[in-house]
């Protein structure tokens, strides 16, 4: 569509230059035409223009007399052209689209002369007409110039957008990489070496950061109130247990003692929930096999540990990027849970692809089948209604393990007994 504008533009602009350059050619034929005492036509002087002279050429004039021609270049050999009839006023001009030699469309001008002979003065119809044709071929010229010129100008345009796109977007790249790092733990802010435009963006974007970390802060701080409230309250609750116990209502006894039991697991989950919201990854690396063996002594002193062994299949050297006392948390449900369901052999496996990072809990004990396993990997799930809390264990096991960008698998160990198995990628994807 511009295309087509712009050539008609053009057009109309080379209609206007023939219509002047005409006129200026008629000009010059009425100047040089004179009539005789006896009525002969004289043209003193004529167009200098060679198409004049060039039988056909597109270019002619002509000179009616009472609707007759009486002169006309030799461009029109034979021929004339056929004006409308209508009449001019002296001095005034007409522009018409006429017929030509050969049935060419012609653009003439005409002027009306009056000229005396003998007195008498007589209207003379003087044209100069040009062809059609050579406007037309004016426009397809142009048209053909106009379509390499926007094509070269369209590749331009389309290189100048993609390097504005490519290097005005470079920043929010480098914000977008940034924020990764944040995300991941190895920054906690954006850092000010933006371009001035983006500079309020980051600066944005830290504002929110501040706020998520005070509220975080204050989501802590509400579980842990919350749980230092309960705290008094179920140590009074054991100890009415323990009193009736004593006089013997033994069945009351445990339903209080289960309940607190229940309560007190309840708020060991939410004060976990509470220390790893927003947690982003870039802890410290901790040596794994330490801190595995140090849970298994602490859970070997438990009563349902007795006369059960630990394994370690775990290098010296491993360690994974986790913090401390998250690993612990995670170590110390995944032992526990398979201490208690063990006959004789509790093992704890580690190591890394190159891919993640992997840790896993076996036991020698029954296991479970896959109906099962699906229970008890849906959060708080238990396989029975005796409140041990090993659904629990696995439920806050896997939140952790999320926490990281990782994931907890359940299946059947070498031992026969049941594996949880737990991968952590390096970094938290993005």
């Amino acid at each position: 569509m511009r295309d087509l504008a712009l050539a008609f533009l053009f057009e109309r602009h080379v209609e206007r230059r023939a219509v002047a350059e005409a006129d200026a050619q008629l000009r010059t034929l009425i100047a040089g035409a004179s009539v005789s005492e006896t009525g002969a036509l004289n043209i003193a002087t004529s167009p200098g223009d060679q198409q004049f002279a060039e039988a056909y050429s597109g270019l002619y004039w002509q000179i009616q007399l009472d609707g007759v021609v009486i002169a006309r270049s030799r461009s029109l050999w034979d021929e004339e052209i056929s004006l409308p009839p209508d009449e001019v006023p002296e001095g005034g001009v007409h522009i018409h689209d006429v017929k030509g030699p050969r049935g060419a469309a012609l653009l003439a001008v005409e002027r009306s002369v009056l000229l005396t002979s003998g007195g008498v003065v007589r209207p003379y119809r003087m044209v100069v007409a040009r062809d059609y044709a050579e406007i037309d071929r004016a426009r397809n010229a142009f048209s053909r110039d106009l379509a390499v010129a926007l094509a070269l100008l369209g590749v331009v345009l389309a290189a100048a957008s993609v390097a504005q796109i490519r290097f005005g977007l470079r920043p929010l790249s480098a914000i977008r990489d940034e924020l990764h790092g944040v995300r991941s733990g190895a920054q906690l802010r954006l850092p000010a070496v933006f371009p001035r435009e983006v500079i309020p963006l980051a600066d944005e974007i830290n504002a929110l950061l501040d706020e998520r970390d005070i509220s975080i802060e204050r989501a802590r701080g509400r579980a842990a109130d919350l749980a230092h409230g309960l705290k008094t309250p179920l140590t009074a609750l054991n100890a009415d247990a323990r009193k009736l116990r004593e006089r013997g209502q033994i069945d009351i006894a445990d339903d209080i003692e289960a309940l607190g039991a229940m309560m007190h697991r309840n708020v060991l989950r939410e004060l976990t929930r509470a220390r790893i919201v927003g947690r982003r990854g870039g802890a410290p690396r901790v040596r794994i096999r330490p801190v595995a063996e140090s849970v298994a002594a602490v859970v070997a002193k438990t009563p349902a540990a007795t006369g059960k062994a630990f394994e370690f299949d775990i290098d010296s050297d491993f360690s994974m990027a986790i913090d401390r006392a998250d690993l612990e948390e995670l170590l110390g449900n995944l032992i526990e849970n398979a201490t208690r369901h063990a006959v004789s052999t509790v093992r704890i496996s580690g190591g890394a692809d190159c891919s993640a990072q992997r840790l896993a809990v076996c036991d020698d004990g029954q296991g479970l089948e896959p109906d099962q396993i699906n229970r008890l990997m849906r959060r708080g799930e238990q396989l029975t209604a005796s409140g041990d809390g090993a659904g629990l264990g696995l439920s806050i096991a896997r939140e952790l393990v999320e926490a990281y960008g990782g994931t907890i698998w359940l299946g059947r160990s070498d031992l026969g007994g049941l594996s949880v198995e737990v991968s952590v990628p390096y970094q938290i994807p993005s």
